[in-house]
């Protein structure tokens, strides 16, 4: 890629100017054009340019799935500014941890969390500022407060601010196995990295409706369906949650040709009493991990659809594929190794271990990112 597609902001400039009017996010029943998008993540980045924001800074996002989660992100990556996305599930302690971790001074919530934070407040001595959605009482936040709706009254230019492929772009929070949740730090270059790889993985052409349900704080709704949406000049159709029982209504509804799944969601769908147009929807590829041996062949024929099976982490990107053109894949495997990865299986004293015998999965980047 070229140094201006590889940031951000200045990707989602070129797509503005080339799709314009076409249709980027279908978000419940509203269309929001690829120019719409960009001109309000550059009104949101030139609001908080307004309200002291510095590239390099760290700014947290508690929003459930909305156009303002978009904004917002899309928005800080075009200062240069750390978007940092909170699991929309984090009270009490949970929550103190990430903002105060992430040394976060400005935070962007949704006012249905205000309450959890409120809670916390005083235990929160580097935020100063927290920017609101969908109003909310806020009287007694000890925190200056503003309307999010005062971000979009900025000028929809773009804002004049040097970004790199190599600036911190998110820190996202993976879960906390062996104690407190571990902040991440993805590059630009790693998320729209990520993008062009899962565009070739996936087979995604303009055409295509990509539907997710999974939370935008979370690396797979953002860098596994927003970014190769983004590439591929296609189109982003964002549920608010997932429903199991409202799943296939959801895909008619936005004509899905795609849709990201992960742990047991397929499992959940599967369960669903059958229909029989269950074949009859316009999904050609489901992308998600994993996927039970024992319902791969079944739901390949009853929902009519083909599976591509990643293996990956937030911090390396997917390393692993098995790929959904394969005829015969093998099931119970996430695939062959990617391009620009290697991986080894190794022994406890980090020794290469022969086919057959169980070890460790480690792995390395070829590539910068």
């Amino acid at each position: 890629m070229e140094k201006q597609k590889v940031v951000l902001g200045k990707l989602l400039e070129e797509k503005a100017r080339k799709n314009k009017d076409k249709v980027f996010l279908h978000f419940k029943d509203d269309k929001i054009s690829y120019k719409e998008i960009n001109d309000m993540s550059n009104r949101v980045a030139n609001g908080f340019l307004k309200l002291g924001v510095k590239k390099g800074e760290n700014v947290c996002i508690m929003l459930p799935n909305s156009a303002e989660f978009l904004y917002t992100w899309f928005g800080l990556a075009k200062i240069g500014a750390t978007e940092v996305p909170v699991n929309t599930t984090y009270k009490g302690e949970f929550l103190r941890y990430i903002i105060d971790n992430c040394d976060a001074k400005v935070m962007v919530i949704h006012n249905q969390f205000l309450e959890r934070l409120k809670l916390i407040q005083q235990d929160l001595p580097k935020l100063e500022k927290v920017i609101i959605l969908d109003g909310g009482e806020i009287a007694d936040l000890k925190f200056a407060s503003i309307p999010y709706k005062d971000l979009l009254n900025y000028p929809a230019e773009t804002p004049e601010v040097e970004v790199d492929q190599y600036d911190i772009e998110a820190i996202i929070y993976t879960s906390g196995t062996t104690g407190p949740p571990k902040g991440v730090m993805l590059s630009q270059g790693y998320l729209t990295g990520m993008g062009v790889e899962n565009v070739k993985h996936r087979g995604l052409i303009s055409k295509d409706v990509v539907y997710t349900a999974l939370p935008l704080f979370h690396g797979n709704a953002q860098a596994l369906t927003t970014m190769p949406c983004l590439i591929a000049n296609a189109s982003l159709a964002l549920g608010e949650r997932f429903s199991a029982t409202h799943f296939w209504d959801e895909i008619r509804k936005y004509n899905a040709t795609q849709f990201n799944f992960i742990g047991a969601m397929l499992s959940y769908i599967y369960k669903q009493p059958p229909k029989e147009d269950d074949a009859d929807n316009p999904v050609k590829l489901a992308y998600g991990a994993p996927i039970p041996k024992d319902i791969y062949w079944e739901c390949r024929h009853r929902f009519n659809i083909r599976f591509l099976e990643p293996f990956g982490l937030t911090e390396s990107g997917i390393i692993a594929c098995n790929l959904y053109y394969d005829p015969n894949p093998k099931l119970g495997s996430f695939g062959k190794v990617a391009d620009g990865y290697e991986v080894r299986i190794v022994d406890d004293d980090d020794n290469e271990v022969p086919p057959g015998v169980v070890g460790e999965i480690i792995s390395r980047t070829t590539k910068p990112n």
